[in-house]
């Protein structure tokens, strides 16, 4: 007896289920969707805090602040042209701001801790941290800690 149909509302003729009798091909799909919706996550970037370099390269843009593009692709996403993923650092004492968001994106505090003011309210960033920025946000960052912090920035640049 046939307990799933297909997305398509025909009969599963595909007898490979797993021990919790969800079709095999189904969880391949669910997988795979699941990895690309990651890949998309990975691949923003925070365009508003200097130009970019070439993937890779650190730029520094303040004393005790630097900025590695860790990725750069092409977007399916309607109006966004493509993602990219940064990662910045703040050495101990390292400030960065006022900064004016150019693109969305969305923030995760990778290490460390900073004092953020974002858009005139005062917020600590610490580790596990995420967030989202809105285009015309305005950011101030600093590290008053006694270890390095490290925030990725995962924009999208829209067309």
């Amino acid at each position: 007896m046939k307990l799933f149909g297909n997305a398509f509302g025909h009969e599963d003729t595909d007898t490979s289920r797993g021990a919790d009798g969800v079709d095999q091909d189904r969880r391949t799909a669910i997988l795979l969707g699941l990895m690309g919706a990651s890949a998309v996550a990975v691949s923003f970037g925070r365009s508003a805090l200097a130009q970019q370099p070439a993937q890779g390269e650190a730029t520094e843009l303040a004393p005790g602040v630097t900025r590695r593009v860790v990725a750069e692709v092409p977007s399916t996403v309607p109006g966004v042209a493509k993602v990219r993923l940064a990662e910045v650092s703040w050495q101990p004492g390292g400030k960065l701001g006022p900064s004016t968001m150019k693109d969305a994106m969305i923030c995760e505090m990778s290490e460390g801790a900073l004092d953020e003011t974002k858009n005139g309210q005062p917020v600590e960033r610490k580790t596990g941290d995420v967030w989202t920025c809105a285009v015309g946000d305005v950011d101030n960052d600093v590290n008053t800690g006694s270890v390095p912090a490290t925030m990725r920035i995962f924009s999208l640049i829209a067309t």
